[in-house]
Protein backbone atom coordinates (compact mmCIF):
# COMPACT_ATOMS: atom_id res chain seq x y z
CA UNK A 1 0.00 0.00 0.00
CA UNK A 2 2.92 2.16 -0.13
CA UNK A 3 3.85 4.28 -2.72
CA UNK A 4 7.77 5.87 -3.32
CA UNK A 5 6.44 8.83 -5.16
CA UNK A 6 5.31 10.36 -1.98
CA UNK A 7 8.36 9.90 -0.25
CA UNK A 8 9.29 12.93 1.95
CA UNK A 9 12.36 13.60 4.22
CA UNK A 10 11.67 13.70 8.12
CA UNK A 11 14.81 15.95 8.96
CA UNK A 12 15.93 18.96 6.38
CA UNK A 13 19.71 18.97 5.60
CA UNK A 14 20.34 21.86 7.66
CA UNK A 15 18.83 19.54 10.65
CA UNK A 16 20.78 16.83 10.12
CA UNK A 17 24.20 18.86 10.22
CA UNK A 18 23.56 20.63 13.18
CA UNK A 19 22.62 17.31 14.92
CA UNK A 20 25.16 15.07 13.78
CA UNK A 21 27.81 18.07 14.25
CA UNK A 22 26.01 18.59 18.13
CA UNK A 23 25.83 15.07 18.77
CA UNK A 24 29.93 14.14 17.66
CA UNK A 25 30.91 16.57 19.84
CA UNK A 26 31.28 19.93 18.37
CA UNK A 27 30.00 22.78 21.37
CA UNK A 28 26.91 24.08 21.07
CA UNK A 29 28.08 27.81 20.65
CA UNK A 30 30.34 26.77 17.75
CA UNK A 31 27.74 25.29 16.30
CA UNK A 32 25.31 27.79 16.66
CA UNK A 33 28.20 30.42 14.58
CA UNK A 34 28.52 27.65 12.01
CA UNK A 35 25.14 27.30 10.71
CA UNK A 36 23.90 31.14 11.89
CA UNK A 37 20.80 29.71 14.25
CA UNK A 38 20.76 30.40 17.93
CA UNK A 39 22.17 28.36 20.88
CA UNK A 40 18.40 27.59 21.94
CA UNK A 41 17.45 26.22 18.30
CA UNK A 42 21.04 24.42 17.53
CA UNK A 43 19.86 22.16 21.42
CA UNK A 44 15.86 21.72 20.03
CA UNK A 45 16.95 20.42 16.57
CA UNK A 46 19.29 17.84 18.73
CA UNK A 47 16.62 17.08 20.89
CA UNK A 48 14.09 16.61 18.27
CA UNK A 49 16.53 14.89 15.73
CA UNK A 50 16.97 12.55 19.22
CA UNK A 51 13.10 12.03 20.03
CA UNK A 52 12.25 10.87 16.20
CA UNK A 53 15.33 8.92 15.95
CA UNK A 54 14.55 6.49 18.91
CA UNK A 55 12.13 7.87 21.41
CA UNK A 56 12.55 4.76 23.99
CA UNK A 57 16.26 5.46 24.75
CA UNK A 58 15.33 9.29 24.62
CA UNK A 59 13.03 8.77 27.16
CA UNK A 60 15.69 7.02 29.12
CA UNK A 61 18.46 9.35 29.27
CA UNK A 62 15.83 12.13 30.57
CA UNK A 63 16.54 12.61 34.35
CA UNK A 64 13.77 14.36 34.98
CA UNK A 65 10.37 13.71 33.42
CA UNK A 66 9.12 17.99 34.06
CA UNK A 67 12.04 18.82 32.16
CA UNK A 68 11.52 18.90 28.39
CA UNK A 69 14.77 17.94 26.89
CA UNK A 70 17.43 15.46 27.71
CA UNK A 71 21.25 16.59 28.32
CA UNK A 72 23.76 17.30 25.80
CA UNK A 73 26.31 15.26 27.40
CA UNK A 74 24.18 12.17 27.85
CA UNK A 75 22.65 11.94 24.43
CA UNK A 76 26.47 12.02 22.87
CA UNK A 77 27.13 9.10 25.07
CA UNK A 78 24.76 7.55 22.59
CA UNK A 79 25.31 9.37 19.66
CA UNK A 80 25.46 6.13 17.09
CA UNK A 81 22.53 4.88 18.07
CA UNK A 82 20.35 7.95 17.49
CA UNK A 83 22.45 8.22 13.83
CA UNK A 84 21.26 4.90 13.10
CA UNK A 85 17.96 5.69 14.25
CA UNK A 86 17.68 8.83 12.14
CA UNK A 87 18.60 6.78 8.99
CA UNK A 88 16.09 3.91 9.34
CA UNK A 89 13.18 7.23 9.14
CA UNK A 90 15.35 9.06 6.51
CA UNK A 91 12.17 8.15 4.38
CA UNK A 92 8.81 7.68 5.79
CA UNK A 93 8.27 4.08 4.87
CA UNK A 94 5.83 1.29 6.20
CA UNK A 95 8.71 0.51 9.16
CA UNK A 96 9.23 4.35 9.99
CA UNK A 97 8.67 5.14 13.25
CA UNK A 98 4.86 6.94 13.63
CA UNK A 99 7.49 9.68 15.14
CA UNK A 100 8.33 10.18 11.47
CA UNK A 101 4.85 11.71 10.91
CA UNK A 102 5.67 15.62 10.11
CA UNK A 103 2.05 16.78 10.76
CA UNK A 104 0.31 14.50 13.34
CA UNK A 105 0.57 16.12 16.91
CA UNK A 106 2.48 15.31 19.69
CA UNK A 107 -0.60 14.30 21.56
CA UNK A 108 -1.97 12.16 18.95
CA UNK A 109 1.69 10.00 18.84
CA UNK A 110 1.97 9.85 22.51
CA UNK A 111 -1.63 7.76 22.75
CA UNK A 112 -0.42 6.02 19.99
CA UNK A 113 3.10 5.49 21.76
CA UNK A 114 1.37 4.47 25.53
CA UNK A 115 -0.93 1.92 23.24
CA UNK A 116 2.33 0.16 22.30
CA UNK A 117 1.39 1.13 18.50
CA UNK A 118 5.78 2.44 17.23
CA UNK A 119 5.46 2.05 13.76
CA UNK A 120 3.54 2.65 10.68
CA UNK A 121 3.07 -1.07 9.90
CA UNK A 122 1.47 -1.37 13.26
CA UNK A 123 -0.97 1.48 12.96
CA UNK A 124 -2.38 -0.13 9.49
CA UNK A 125 -3.17 -2.85 11.81
CA UNK A 126 -6.20 -1.14 13.32
CA UNK A 127 -9.21 -0.27 11.96
CA UNK A 128 -10.63 3.79 12.08
CA UNK A 129 -12.71 2.51 14.75
CA UNK A 130 -9.50 0.75 16.98
CA UNK A 131 -7.75 3.78 16.55
CA UNK A 132 -10.82 6.44 17.75
CA UNK A 133 -11.48 4.21 20.96
CA UNK A 134 -7.70 4.76 21.66
CA UNK A 135 -7.64 7.01 24.43
CA UNK A 136 -6.66 10.54 23.92
CA UNK A 137 -6.82 10.52 20.11
CA UNK A 138 -10.44 12.02 19.06
CA UNK A 139 -12.06 12.45 15.95
CA UNK A 140 -9.99 15.90 15.05
CA UNK A 141 -6.76 13.55 15.64
CA UNK A 142 -7.79 11.04 13.86
CA UNK A 143 -8.40 12.92 10.68
CA UNK A 144 -5.12 14.81 10.99
CA UNK A 145 -3.19 11.33 11.26
CA UNK A 146 -4.90 10.10 8.23
CA UNK A 147 -4.44 12.91 6.48
CA UNK A 148 -0.81 12.43 7.21
CA UNK A 149 -0.25 8.71 6.14
CA UNK A 150 -2.64 9.37 3.25
CA UNK A 151 0.34 11.98 1.60
CA UNK A 152 2.44 9.40 1.93
CA UNK A 153 -0.01 6.56 0.00
CA UNK A 154 -1.11 4.75 3.47
CA UNK A 155 -4.35 3.88 3.92
CA UNK A 156 -6.57 3.23 7.24
CA UNK A 157 -9.57 0.28 6.87
CA UNK A 158 -12.73 2.33 7.34
CA UNK A 159 -15.66 -0.11 8.87
CA UNK A 160 -18.87 1.40 7.82
CA UNK A 161 -22.24 -0.16 9.81
CA UNK A 162 -23.94 -2.79 7.62
CA UNK A 163 -27.86 -1.92 7.41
Amino acid sequence: MKSDEYSAEVFSQLEKQVAISILKGMPLPKCAHLHGISKLKCQTIVNTYCFKSNRALYDTLRWNPFVPAAPITELRKHAQIFIDGAGINEKVTLHSSIWALPEVPSRILNALWESDITNIQEILEYDQRKLLRLRNVGKGGLKKLIISLGKYGFSIKNIQKIP
